[in-house]
């Protein structure tokens, strides 16, 4: 699962498995761009079906200024058939009979038109197998981002992960549309079947948050408190989707049993940059925040109502807060 600004991309401890072509991007966002979204690259995993154009471009009306860009797919005239994109996923996609995996995308319309139609997504081997399928109805008036949501359930287990994810529109009636897409997401069963959560085999065993992380100034209560389509991804030692929240985190420790030890971030980033002691005001504030959102009185607490807002009105079991990565 996570994400360049495009998409979350599949990540190891992270349920995701959602990871031709032209890039005409020169953007800017709330973060720092890795490079590779301005190239070729920005198309990795991603594969046309039946003549289909596919282009990474700098949305007019992003889905947020954390996800400047946008998957446009352009279906051409006179041609029959489905037609769209797939995703080969990171390092493939395991299917298995029975599970119910969780897909959602953003889409809009750059200009109103007179489309309805279904959009079909599946998961299919790379033969063109359908192992499991269902339909979204797309609406050429909705030139506003909507997310779309559906479940997949397959009926049989693919024999290797060679796999795809595919969304396709019926050549017949989508030909000529122009159709924008971000934000994918593909979830397996997850550990306690939580919404954005974890996969199950690796949900007990993973350090939280990754050490790395801790030396970023994007790791911090404005960024994890934000709601999922507002977190930004960056770039460290390797790209990272950001694609779990603080509440994600505290989630995890609760289904588990673990005792949750909270980092905050001590004023120190990766290649020496520091915060003088007189400008650590705000950082300081962030790191109570972050707390609060943990174990503060909805009542007395911004932070703390926010939690609630989410769901969880009752104080996480924290007890511990490490400052810095050591």
């Amino acid at each position: 699962m996570v994400l360049v600004s495009i998409l979350p991309l599949a990540l190891l401890a992270f349920s995701r498995t959602v990871s031709a072509l032209t890039v005409s991007v020169s953007a800017t966002a709330s973060h720092p761009i890795p490079t590779s979204l301005c190239t070729p690259a920005a198309l990795n995993a991603w594969e046309v079906v039946n003549g289909a154009s596919l282009n990474v471009i700098r949305e007019v009306i992003p889905v947020s200024s954390a996800l400047p860009n946008a998957l446009q797919v352009v279906l051409p005239s006179g041609r029959s058939g489905p037609m769209g994109f797939a995703n080969t996923g990171f390092y493939g996609i395991k299917v298995t009979s029975g599970a119910t995996y969780t897909a959602s995308f953003y889409y809009r319309f750059p200009k109103a038109t007179s489309f309805r139609g279904n959009a079909t997504i599946s998961l299919q081997s790379t033969s063109g197998q359908v192992f499991g399928s269902t339909t979204a109805a797309l609406s050429g008036a909705q030139t506003a981002w909507k997310q779309v949501e559906v479940k997949l359930r397959p009926t049989k287990t693919a024999t290797s992960t060679s796999n795809v994810f595919v969304i396709v529109l019926d050549g017949a009636t989508a030909a000529g549309q122009t159709v924008n897409f971000a934000m994918f997401s593909l979830f397996p069963p997850t550990y306690k079947n939580r919404a954005n959560g974890m996969r199950a085999d690796l949900a007990e065993v993973r350090r939280v948050p990754e050490a790395t992380k801790m030396y970023h100034r994007l790791l911090n209560a404005r960024t994890i408190l934000r709601r999922l389509s507002k977190w930004a991804p960056h770039s460290s030692a390797s790209q990272v989707s950001s694609g779990l929240g603080l509440l994600d985190y505290l989630n995890w420790c609760e289904d588990s049993g673990m005792e949750p030890i909270m980092g905050v971030w001590a004023g120190y980033a990766l290649g020496g940059e520091t915060v003088p002691e007189n400008q650590l005001g705000p950082y300081i504030q962030e790191a109570i925040d972050q707390i609060n959102f943990a174990i503060g009185d909805p009542a007395k607490s911004r932070a703390a109502a926010l939690r609630a807002s989410l769901g969880h009105p009752a104080p996480f079991a924290l007890k511990y807060i490490e400052i810095g990565n050591e």
